[in-house]
C-alpha cells in the first residue's frame, strides 16, 4: 500500500509540473496521444484546477489558445529542460539489452520495431520516430544502456504499427509475420522540441524471434543470432579439434559451439565494423552504409579474439545443455580452407562481374555525368580484396579506384577515413606475419576473416542492384516484392553473392544488347 501511495503522489506531482510547462508540450513528449488535442489550457484565466472525489489533482481543459506558441526562446529552453529532466527521472529504471554471454547466441528481452520495411546488416539510417508508443521504446533503451550497447530488433511487419495487436501477424510460426529480422544498435539519439526522436542507428547481423514476451505496446522477445552457414561451417573443424583437447565435457555438439564461436567473433569485430556517428554528423547527412572504424583498429587485437572464440566454445560444451538444444547426429565438420576458397571464387566473381556491368554503362553513356552513372559507394570499395585468391582480369578498373581512395577521406557530409580491410589470412608466426606490411598510407589491422568481408558484401552490393533492377523489370530481372526480406531470410553467404552475380550478368546482358543495336 505504501508504493501504490508513493506511485499516486509521484503522479499527482507529474500533473502539477504539466501545468507549470505546458499540457500540450509534455503530453506529446511522454506520448499520451489521446490527451493531445486542440484543446489548450487558456492563457489569459491560467491554469485551473479541481479534485475529484478521490482527492487527485486535474487539469480542467478550457478552450483557448497554447501558451507555449507566445514563449521566447529563452522560456522555451527552460520549458524543455524540464521536461528532458522530467523524462530522465521517468526512465531512470529501464533495463539494457546486454551482448549474448560466453557460448550463448540468444539475447533477451529485445525490444523490437516492427515497420514495413526491411533493413540489411552494413546498413545505417536515421530514423525519425514520432509514433507513441516507438518514441517510449527507443527511450527507454537509451536511457537503460549506459556505455554498453544500445540494442533493439529491426523487423519487418507489412502496414507497420496498423497490424499491431492484429492475430494474423503475431510473431509466431504459422501467421504471416516474418520471425527474421536485423540486430541494430543506436549510437546516438537526439529528443526534438516536438516531442518526436531522432535515432542513429546501424545493422549488424541477422536474427530469429526465438520467445515473445509480449506483443503490445511494441513487441519485445528473445533473439537468437543467425551468422551465415559458412561461418558456422569454416569453425566446426576448430570445434573439433578443441572438444578433443578437453577432459571434462558436457556435450559433444560441435555444430552448436561453431555456432556459439561465430557470434563471439562477430561481437568482437562490431566495434571495427561500424564506425560511430552521432547526431552532429547526422544532421550533415550520412551515407546509407556503415563505414569501418579506422581509430578502432588499435584495439582489433586477434589474441583477444581468438581467446573469446575458444572461452564461447568451451563454455558451450562444458554446461548443461539447454533443453531447446538439438544437436545433430554426426555433423560434417568441414575444411576451414576449402569453405575459406569457395566463398572467395564468388566473392571474386561478383567483383568482376561488377566491374564488367560499370564499364559497359561507361559505353553506354560516354556523355553521362557523374549523378546519372551508377555509383559505388566508397564504403563499398573497402570490401575490394587486395590481394585475390587469383589475379585480377587486365582490364579491371575497381583495383585503381579504391587505390586512389586510400589515405583519403569518404563520406557524404561527415567525413571518416577510407578503410579498405585486409585480405591477410591467419599466419601462425611473427616472421611470417612481419612480410605482411600495408602500404603507410592504408589503413589495415594485421588479420581480418574474409569470410566476414564477402559476408558483408553479400548484402551492400545490393544497394547498387536495388535501383538498377528495378528500372529493368520489363527485362525479367524484376525482384521479389520485397528483395530485402527475401535477401535476409537466405541462410548463405555464398547463395547472396551468387544472387547477386546473377543480377549483374543479367543487367550486363541488356547493355551488351543495346550496344550492339546502337553500333556501339
Amino acid at each position: 500500500h505504501e508504493s501504490k501511495s508513493m506511485e499516486i503522489l509521484k503522479i499527482s506531482g507529474i500533473l502539477v509540473i504539466i501545468c507549470q510547462i505546458g499540457a500540450k508540450h509534455f503530453c506529446h513528449a511522454f506520448h499520451f496521444r489521446k490527451l493531445h488535442s486542440q484543446k489548450y489550457i487558456s492563457s489569459t484565466a491560467g491554469p485551473s484546477f479541481h479534485r475529484n472525489q478521490r482527492g487527485i489533482t486535474l487539469l480542467s481543459s478550457t478552450p483557448g489558445k497554447n501558451p507555449n506558441d507566445e514563449e521566447t526562446p529563452e522560456q522555451r529552453e527552460a520549458r524543455m529542460s524540464l521536461v528532458r529532466q522530467l523524462q530522465k527521472s521517468y526512465y531512470s529504471n529501464s533495463t539494457t539489452v546486454s551482448p549474448p554471454s560466453p557460448g550463448s547466441t540468444l539475447l533477451q528481452n529485445v525490444p523490437l520495431w516492427r515497420v514495413q520495411w526491411t533493413e540489411l546488416p552494413g546498413y545505417q539510417n536515421v530514423l525519425n520516430v514520432h509514433e507513441g508508443h516507438y518514441t517510449d521504446m527507443f527511450q527507454r533503451t537509451i536511457a537503460g544502456s549506459g556505455e554498453s550497447p544500445r540494442y533493439f530488433g529491426h523487423i519487418y511487419l507489412p502496414k507497420g504499427s496498423e497490424n499491431l495487436g492484429n492475430p494474423e501477424y503475431e510473431l509466431k510460426e504459422g501467421t504471416k509475420a516474418p520471425l527474421i529480422g536485423t540486430l541494430m544498435q543506436i549510437t546516438d539519439a537526439q529528443l526534438e522540441d516536438d516531442g518526436r526522436l531522432t535515432v542513429v542507428v546501424q545493422a549488424l547481423e541477422r536474427f530469429k524471434v526465438v520467445e515473445v514476451e509480449r506483443e503490445q505496446p511494441y513487441s519485445v522477445a528473445t533473439v537468437e543470432i543467425l551468422p551465415d552457414e559458412e561461418l558456422v561451417d569454416y569453425h566446426t573443424q576448430r570445434a573439433n579439434d578443441f572438444l578433443q583437447t578437453l577432459d571434462f565435457r558436457q556435450s559433444e555438439d560441435v555444430s552448436g559451439a561453431a555456432l556459439a564461436a561465430c557470434v563471439a567473433e562477430c561481437l568482437e569485430y562490431h566495434g571495427y565494423e561500424y564506425r560511430k556517428v552521432n547526431i552532429k554528423e547526422a544532421q550533415e547527412g550520412v551515407s546509407p552504409l556503415s563505414n569501418y572504424d579506422a581509430e578502432f583498429l588499435a584495439s582489433v587485437e586477434r589474441e583477444v579474439v581468438e581467446d573469446s572464440i575458444e572461452f564461447a566454445m568451451e563454455r558451450y560444451l562444458c554446461e548443461p545443455p539447454s533443453a531447446e538444444s538439438q544437436p545433430l547426429q554426426n555433423p560434417r565438420i568441414y575444411d576451414a580452407n576449402e569453405v575459406e576458397k569457395l566463398v572467395e571464387e564468388w566473392e571474386y566473381k561478383v567483383w568482376v562481374e561488377l566491374d564488367t556491368m560499370l564499364g559497359l554503362l561507361r559505353r553506354a553513356n560516354p556523355n553521362s555525368n557523374q549523378k546519372q552513372s551508377v555509383p559505388v559507394p566508397a564504403q563499398m570499395m573497402g570490401l575490394l580484396p587486395q590481394e585475390p585468391y587469383k589475379p585480377w582480369p587486365e582490364e579491371f578498373m575497381l583495383d585503381t579506384i579504391a587505390w586512389k581512395l586510400s589515405g583519403g577521406l569518404i563520406g557524404t557530409s561527415s567525413k571518416s577515413p577510407f578503410v579498405r580491410v585486409p585480405s591477410f589470412r591467419k599466419v601462425e608466426n611473427e616472421d611470417e606475419a612481419e612480410k605482411k606490411e600495408a602500404d603507410e598510407d592504408n589503413v589495415v589491422v594485421d588479420y581480418y576473416p574474409p569470410l566476414r568481408r564477402a559476408h558483408r558484401l553479400s548484402y551492400v552490393i545490393y544497394i547498387l542492384l536495388e535501383s538498377i533492377v528495378v528500372t529493368a523489370t520489363s527485362i525479367g530481372a524484376a525482384p521479389p516484392d520485397n528483395l530485402r526480406q527475401h535477401l535476409l531470410e537466405i541462410t548463405s553467404l555464398k547463395k547472396r553473392l551468387e544472387e547477386a552475380y546473377n543480377r549483374l550478368r543479367e543487367i550486363s546482358g541488356v547493355l551488351s544488347h543495346i550496344l550492339e543495336e546502337r553500333g556501339l
